[in-house]
């Protein structure tokens, strides 16, 4: 079958067009890699979450026992004078 030469350019066309359109989609592959990395950070970090840390709240009574004996010093300074002069 003998092609035609303006068969020939609407070929030669169509094969620069089909060339094109396959570099364009090697271009545009799915981030693959990328989204398995994601996705292992996903569950990691849902791991995670599901298991808090637990933070033990400490409470110091020292300031409360200073702060009583120095409000109950006025109150007892009258009597202490009747302790150190029986002493």
């Amino acid at each position: 079958m003998a092609q035609t030469p303006a068969n020939q350019e609407v070929l030669r066309q169509l094969e620069t067009a089909l060339d094109r359109l396959r570099s364009d989609s090697e271009k545009t592959s799915f981030p693959e890699k990328e989204m398995w990395e994601l996705s292992e950070r996903l569950i990691t970090s849902i791991e995670l979450l599901k298991h808090p840390v637990e933070q033990k709240i400490i409470q110091h009574h020292v300031p409360r026992i200073i702060w009583i004996a120095s409000c109950s010093f006025p109150v007892f300074m009258p009597y202490l004078n009747w302790v150190v002069y029986f002493l």
